[in-house]
């Protein structure tokens, strides 16, 4: 088996200056080698990008995955920041983990969005790790676009009814949250509208809960497609609906509801043998000084909506005048 040596050679001068003997001194560096040539072999081999940075970010080296993932040739790759590549609005993040690498943290992980060669972002997930002695940085990359994405539509699966297309219970309580804690903060007004289709339970019992389906997707459609920017649309539960109204104070709100109960009410479901009508009662309460969360501001729209169907439906009312 041949081994690998570093050799150092001494000259050994007589007294005329003539050398007539030299030292060899050999040093067996066959595990290092290797262990070198391994290394190589992992840093082109690995399905991660694989890269080195210089003290101000720039790439000193990259593995061939930069270019079988992201299109990048290394070459091109190399003098280049690596902030370049990363997505306007990840960079200060980006650059804020490269800085504390280099200020002494011993790693780092986040995750931003690439340029690919061809235009295309990508999500990418970093693994930093810093050599302070050298002012270099190692990083392990992977592309997570997938993933990402997977969970995306995850989240949009728990955030959406999946009948209506309106925001699920979930989503409104924690947009309620949020929207409550904006108008105390910045003093403007938020109004809570909660929407009951009437008598949903004789279409159901009479024409079957497929037509009570096709009511509730043709009454959520027209809110849908009548909320304002900023507004959300949720189904709390069986014919039950709701809508956040950011920066709407009571009058607003009213000539809002209104409008959406007149559009319920133009509404014709066809069915076997003839038309069906849909009416809506909604509720209206605005955010008041005693509400201390959603649940309070909610009950208090479902007081309203319910005074509504008490005062012979196909109304608004509001919390005020209930």
């Amino acid at each position: 088996r041949l081994r690998s040596y570093s050799m150092t050679y001494i000259p050994v001068p007589d007294a005329d200056g003539s050398i007539p003997y030299v030292v060899i001194n050999g040093h067996d560096v066959t595990d290092m080698e290797e262990a070198r040539s391994d290394r190589q072999r992992i840093f082109e081999v690995s399905p991660d990008l694989l890269c080195m940075l210089d003290r101000e970010g720039r790439f000193r080296e990259a593995n061939p995955s930069w270019t079988r993932v992201l299109g990048w040739p290394a070459g091109e790759l190399e003098g280049k920041p690596a902030l370049d590549l990363v997505h306007p609005e990840d960079r200060a993040g980006t650059a804020a983990a490269l800085a504390a690498l280099l200020d002494g943290s011993d790693g780092v992980e986040l995750q931003n969005r690439c340029a690919a060669s061809d235009g295309a972002w990508r999500w990418m997930s970093w693994r930093f790790h810093p050599e302070p002695v050298r002012g270099l940085v190692f990083a392990t990359v992977r592309d997570v676009t997938e993933n990402r994405e997977l969970l995306e539509r995850l989240q949009e699966l728990v955030r959406t009814d999946q009948l209506t297309g309106a925001a699920t219970r979930r989503a409104f309580w924690e947009r309620a949250a949020l929207e409550i804690e904006q108008s105390r903060r910045h003093g403007t007004p938020l109004a809570v509208c909660m929407l009951d289709l009437d008598r949903f339970k004789d279409i159901n019992d009479s024409l079957g809960h497929a037509t009570g389906d096709e009511a509730l997707k043709a009454a959520a459609a027209l809110c849908l497609a009548g909320r304002r920017a900023g507004d959300m649309f949720c189904r709390l539960g069986g014919e039950e609906f709701a809508f956040i109204l950011p920066h709407t104070d009571l009058e607003r709100a009213g000539a809002f509801a209104e409008r959406i109960r007149a559009g319920i009410a133009s509404l014709e479901l066809a069915v076997p043998g003839g038309t069906v009508r849909l009416t809506a009662s909604i509720g209206i309460a605005l955010l008041g000084p005693d509400d201390d969360g959603v649940d309070r501001l909610l009950k208090r729209a479902d007081a309203a909506m319910y005074q509504a169907k008490r005062k012979g439906r196909n109304r608004v009312v509001d919390y005020g005048a209930a």
